[in-house]
This record gives structure tokens, sequence and C-alpha cells, in this order.
């Protein structure tokens, strides 16, 4: 099989990440590792462990570094039939970025490559503000890349359909001033090593990813199907 494929993916709000992460799992069959599951699977297990991290949310306070790198190294041990992983939504910063490295190191492994999903901000403007969402079944459309067949209708059940209260262009401002204030450090970081891969993501998924297995393909990453 050679060298196990590890990836991260960075990217601002809406540029992606999600539909590109199900691409990836599947045609390189990689497992998705999202912190946010594996902190909400050790707390719906109600260990010890779990009740610590329940108690550092319910204060609105951050899980630290080394409990999410240490969930991540125990998570990594059970994935003996998985020939990698894609990290989702870590690492964010450099010190993350030293403490997955080194935890990939206690496995002989290394990150194969960042991802950075380039994507103008007028495009992440217009995919956030013109989402829909049935909020009965979770379905999910668009107002002009996946429109209903009758406006603010969903197509299966004839009931409206609404926007979230967090997709607008306010929140939308917020969740990009905290993404910039730690995106250039990282991809710095990645950058500095050889390991940022640049992927236009204005463009429609299917071609976001052909190019993405294009640049994979150059340092000699193949898909698995």
């Amino acid at each position: 099989m050679g060298e196990s494929l590890f990836l991260t993916f960075i990217g601002p709000p809406s540029c992606g990440k999600g539909t590109q992460a199900k691409f990836v799992r599947k045609g390189y069959n990689i497992e998705h590792l999202s912190t946010g599951d594996l902190l909400r699977e050790v707390i719906k297990k109600k260990t010890a462990k779990g009740r610590e991290i329940q108690n550092i949310i319910s204060q609105g306070k951050l899980v630290s570094d080394e409990i999410v790198l240490d969930l991540l190294e125990n998570k990594l041990k059970t994935l003996t039939g998985s020939a990698g992983a894609l990290f989702d939504g870590f690492p964010r910063t450099v010190n993350q970025a030293i403490g997955l490295d080194r935890v990939l190191k206690g496995r002989d492994s290394r990150l194969t490559a960042a991802i950075y999903f380039d994507v103008r901000f007028e495009e992440i403007v217009k995919r956030v503000t013109g989402r829909l969402i049935h909020p009965a079944s979770g379905r999910i459309y668009h107002k002009v890349y996946l429109p209903p067949k009758r406006p603010g209708i969903d197509d299966l059940t004839g009931e409206p359909l609404v926007q979230r209260k967090d997709d607008t262009l306010e929140v939308l401002e917020q969740r990009m001033e905290v993404f910039n204030s730690f995106a250039k450090a990282i991809t710095n970081y990645y950058e500095d090593q050889g390991l940022l891969i640049k992927v236009d993501a204005n463009k429609a998924p299917k071609e976001v990813f052909d190019e993405l297995t294009q640049r994979l393909a150059k340092i000699g990453i193949s898909k698995a199907f």
C-alpha cells in the first residue's frame, strides 16, 4: 500500500471543505476525522474524560490542544484497515500543527499535504446568503446553485424553506475574522515545509475535486477507486 495518506484541509467558511471531504474519503479510502465529532463521541460515553470535556465546553472554554491530540492519537490507533486520514478542523494553529506532526511521527508517518481552498470573498457571500434549508429533513437548497422547483418551497413536502440564522453577512464576517486570525500563520507553516497545495475553490465541487486529485497525483498520490 505504501505510506499512508494524511491530509488536512484549510479554508474559509463555505469554501467547500465538507463536500470535498466526502469525495476524498471515498476516492482515497481514508478516514474523515472531525475533532468536533471526536469530542462529542467521548462526551456521549460519559467517561471521566468525557465529563471533563463536557465541563470545559459548558463553561464556554476551548478544549486544550493536549486533549484533542490525545483523542486523535487514540483514534488513529483504531484505523488499522485505513489507508490514512483526513483531519477536519485541525490543526488551526502552528502549535497544533507541531503537535500533529509529533503524533504522526509516533506512528512512523507524516502529513502528506495541507490543502488550502482558495475562494473569493464575494463567492463565499453568494454561497452563504443564498442557502435555504428544509428544517424537518435538513435538505439544503440554494437560490442560485440548487434552487427548489418553486421558490422558497421544499420539492418533496411542499413545506416552506428557511434561511439559517447564521447564514447572514454579519455572521459570515465574524467567522471570516476568526479564520483570518489564524490562516496566515498555519499556511506559512505548511508552505515552508513544502506541504501546502492550493486549489481554486471558486469552481463547481466536481471541478474542485478534479483539480485536487490532479495536484495530489503530481506528488505521487493516486485515488484508490
